[in-house]
C-alpha cells in the first residue's frame, strides 16, 4: 500500500496492456508527453485509497508510449491484472509545467468565480478532441460545463484554490 500522501502524486499514465513474455506493461501517458516517465524510479498503481507502489526495473519508449518493466511483475500474466490501471508518480518526478499550464489534480477541487461572486467548485477537468473543460459544481442548479480556454478563463490560481472566469462566460 501507498504510504505516500495522495497530494504528492499525480496520475501521468495509464496501462494498455501487458508486453512480451516478461511482464513489461504498455503505458500511454496523460498528458501526451513520455519523457519523463523514462526517468521514473517508482510508481503507483490503482486507484486512490488503494495504490500499489513498484520500483521501476526497466523503462523504454515504444511508438505513442513507454514500456514499463516493474520490480514484481515478472510475467504477461501478472502484467494483464493491471490493464486498465491508472499510473501515478512523485510530483517531482514529473514532467514540469510551462506558462499557464497546470496539473488536473490541482485545478480539482478549486473555486470558480465570475466577478467577485462564488459559482462553485471544478470537480474535474474533462478532456474530449474540443480542448479541455472545468465540469464545476454549482452551488445551485445543474454542473456547468465550461471551455477551458483564455476566452472563458481568466486567472488561475493554484496557490489559492482560484479560478476567476471572464466577462465572456455566460452562466445559464
Amino acid at each position: 500500500m501507498c504510504a505516500e500522501p495522495l497530494s504528492e502524486l499525480l496520475a501521468v499514465g495509464q496501462i494498455r496492456t501487458s508486453h512480451g513474455l516478461k511482464g513489461y506493461l504498455k503505458v500511454k501517458s496523460l498528458s501526451g508527453e513520455f519523457e519523463h516517465l523514462l526517468k521514473l524510479k517508482k510508481v503507483y498503481i490503482g486507484v486512490v485509497g488503494k495504490l500499489a507502489v513498484f520500483e521501476v526495473e526497466d523503462v523504454r519508449a515504444v511508438t505513442g508510449a513507454v514500456l514499463l518493466k516493474l520490480v514484481g511483475i515478472d510475467h504477461r500474466e501478472a502484467g494483464e491484472a493491471y490493464r486498465g490501471q491508472i499510473v501515478f508518480a512523485d510530483r517531482r518526478d514529473a514532467s514540469a509545467l510551462g506558462d499557464e499550464e497546470y496539473y488536473v489534480s490541482d485545478l480539482q477541487g478549486c473555486r470558480v468565480f465570475q466577478r467577485d461572486s462564488l459559482i462553485g467548485r471544478v470537480v474535474t477537468v474533462p478532456e474530449v478532441s474540443g480542448g479541455e473543460f472545468l465540469e464545476v459544481e454549482p452551488l445551485t442548479g445543474k454542473r456547468l460545463i465550461i471551455p477551458f480556454s483564455k476566452h472563458f478563463v481568466g486567472k488561475v490560481d493554484i496557490g489559492d484554490r482560484r479560478i476567476e472566469l471572464t466577462e465572456e462566460y455566460e452562466l445559464p
